[in-house]
């Protein structure tokens, strides 16, 4: 599910528990937890069944896991999520990568605090 945890993320690590789960934003219907990173700190979201986009959501920006329903509730809008770089399987959580999204998540933090 979701576990408070020290990290350079923001403290918080997700399991893989979700895969599966129906992701909502901001009353939006954003897609589904298609994988987990290992460590936790990201949720892969599928946005689509086929040829859908694929996007990683830093685990601090769960804001409630509701396993009764199997949906997790987001603070990230389908505009901000199909604006954060898409994620590769092929590729996966390389350092490039992570670093683009660390980036692209703390702007957009550091934007909503203004």
């Amino acid at each position: 599910m979701l576990d408070r945890e020290t990290s350079s993320i923001g403290g918080m690590r997700v399991t893989d528990d979700v895969i599966g789960y129906d992701v909502e934003g901001r009353g939006e219907r954003l897609g589904r937890v298609d994988r987990v990173s290992y460590d936790g700190t990201w949720a892969v979201v599928s946005t689509g069944r086929l040829r859908g986009k694929t996007y990683a959501v830093p685990a601090r920006e769960i804001r409630l896991v509701d396993p009764e329903s199997e949906a997790i509730l987001v603070d990230i809008s389908r505009q901000e999520l199909e604006e954060s770089p898409r994620y590769d399987a092929h590729d996966g959580f390389d350092d490039g990568y992570e670093e683009a999204l660390r980036s692209y998540y703390g702007s957009l933090r550091a934007g909503r605090s203004r």
